[in-house]
């Protein structure tokens, strides 16, 4: 046995269960590779389509990792039969989750069923208890982390000085659903609120929250190079929605008429709720923003602990009261990368906000909660998956992925003329078949 594979050997074996689908996000993707490549422990990633499809045996690995691009609540990505098997495995289950606003006590029952008992939360420290206040949760070790963390290639990127950017003021943000409440509102507010603002100021901008000006990887980095600030929020929630009572509502309501404004669909629906519990960290842009040095204009929050304002970002008033003081800041160059240079140095720099950080963290957790226990002896696979064996489950997930992805396709074109040519009763006896 050489020594690679006696290494291997004698690691912690993970299983991390991710949404292949997800992996199409650059965030994602990080995270992920992440923990694949950087962990001291020997990590199998697997898509949960697949587990759903085919009997893979669990019981080869120490810990089970359920990854944030996943629901595990009941009746979302995790099926009956794979929920069975989780279930009844011995090993020590972990969760990173997100989104923690939505779902909450259908999640925290699916943690009980499935015998999870370390999670990896992003919710602020002072609300953590709050959001999980199952009786059964008292005992579930919880680890606070990020959303996302630095890309460190982007600090090896050359940009463009601050006063060669043709932009002056940048920003894309989703108009999210109204349930989140005001404070995940504040993500589109800010963005349209400046822009009938700059018009007066003499600022040329490129803001938008329409979807289809939405920009992804290399894009993403080129435009957010090419602007001399960008807006910024905390992310997170001022609802939470423990029962999705909330959601169901408002989406009800937008049914009915979807012009309905943000402020009548709060009064009417959930007033009450919002505000009781906040959940506000700060955004993966903060950390794109610092690395690439470009000037953060946010709205005043705690982000995480991780930027202080007029340090590493210009604080703008919620109601933009400062604003004049806030474009004399991005017309002055020198106090402008002032703050640039603060931010790259002791934001992007910082290693306690990278993914190699993120990764230690968990490693630390994995070896404290299974203690000296000796990992298990390798074992054969039963049935179909004999043939991938340890580091060849990522590549069979991947195949099966894609064939998937091809069915559908597939499925979706012969559609059509299926309808005109076959009964009903054909057509669905074709597609059921297929599907599977």
């Amino acid at each position: 046995m050489d020594q690679e594979v006696l290494v291997r050997e004698c690691q912690i074996r993970c299983l991390l269960i991710v949404s292949f689908e997800a992996l199409l996000s650059g965030t994602v993707a990080r995270h992920v590779e992440g923990l694949r490549q950087s962990s001291e422990h020997d990590v199998e990633v697997a898509d949960v389509g697949t587990l759903n499809r085919y009997h893979i045996d669990l019981g080869r690995f120490d810990v089970i990792v359920f990854h944030y691009s996943i629901a595990i609540a009941e009746g979302y990505h995790v099926k009956s039969g794979l929920r069975s098997r989780l279930a009844t495995a011995g090993a020590l289950k972990i969760l990173f989750i997100q989104d923690e606003y939505r779902w909450i006590d259908a999640t925290a029952e699916a943690i009980r069923e499935l015998g999870i008992t370390v999670l990896f939360t992003v919710v602020n420290e002072d609300v953590v208890e709050q959001v999980y206040h199952h009786p059964w949760l008292h005992k579930v070790r919880k680890e606070v982390t990020l959303t996302g963390f630095v890309d460190e290639r982007l600090l090896r990127l050359e940009v463009p000085k601050y006063g060669e950017r043709p932009i002056d003021v940048a920003y894309r943000a989703r108009k999210v659903p109204f349930w989140l409440g005001s404070l995940a509102a504040e993500k589109w507010k800010i963005g349209e609120k400046f822009l009938s603002e700059a018009q007066t100021l003499g600022l040329r901008c490129d803001i938008s929250s329409d979807e289809t000006a939405r920009l992804y990887g290399d894009r993403w980095v080129r435009f957010l190079s090419s602007t001399k600030a960008v807006l910024g929020t905390e992310s997170g929630a001022s609802v939470c929605d423990f029962s999705g009572r909330i959601q169901r509502e408002v989406e009800r309501a937008m049914a009915r008429d979807s012009t309905t404004s943000f402020e009548v669909i709060k009064r009417d629906i959930f007033a009450a709720e919002d505000g009781r519990t906040i959940i506000h960290v700060i955004s993966p842009r903060m950390f794109e923003a610092a690395a690439l040095r470009t000037l953060m204009i946010n709205y005043p929050g705690d982000y995480s602990g991780r930027l202080v304002a007029w340090r590493h970002y210009v604080p703008l008033a919620k109601d933009h009261s400062n604003i004049e003081e806030v474009v004399q800041v991005i017309k002055d160059s020198d106090r402008a990368q002032k703050i640039i240079d603060a931010a790259y140095r002791e934001v992007a720099c910082n290693y306690d906000n990278t993914f190699r950080a993120m990764v230690a963290h968990f490693d630390r957790v994995v070896r404290e909660e299974c203690g000296l226990t000796a990992p298990k002896a390798r074992g054969a696979w039963d049935g179909l998956t004999q043939s991938f064996g340890v580091g060849k489950l990522e590549a069979f997930s991947w195949t099966d992925f894609y064939l998937r992805r091809l069915v559908a396709n597939l499925i979706r074109r012969a559609s059509p003329l299926a309808r005109m040519v076959l009964p009903k009763s054909a057509h669905w006896w074709i597609r059921s078949r297929l599907a599977k």
